[in-house]
């Protein structure tokens, strides 16, 4: 018990602690959900071609930050940050 005390005070109190990244993609033609395992509000997604863009909202309104987040897909499954919309403040 004492050679593991070391390893779990680094683990809990630094924040070294391995977490396994969520994948909805089973990589056989099926997914599992939540497909986003995270918390956007909101979404709307648009067609383009044979892309399609989720947009949603976020509530850090303050000018000049990152607000709205844009992810760009082509199976609507596997998803990525494609950029940011930015609120400049003015009109």
């Amino acid at each position: 018990m004492k050679k593991c005390f070391p390893f779990t005070f680094l683990m809990f109190f630094t924040g070294l602690h391995l977490v396994a990244q969520w994948v909805a993609d089973n990589g056989d033609g099926t997914y599992r959900n939540p497909v986003i395992f995270a918390d956007y509000s909101d979404p709307d997604v648009i067609r383009a071609d044979s892309h399609y863009y989720m947009i949603a909202s976020c509530f850090n309104c303050m000018p000049g930050m990152p607000n709205l987040p844009v992810l760009h897909s082509n199976d609507l499954v596997n998803r990525a940050i494609f950029d940011f919309f930015r609120i400049t403040g003015k009109d």
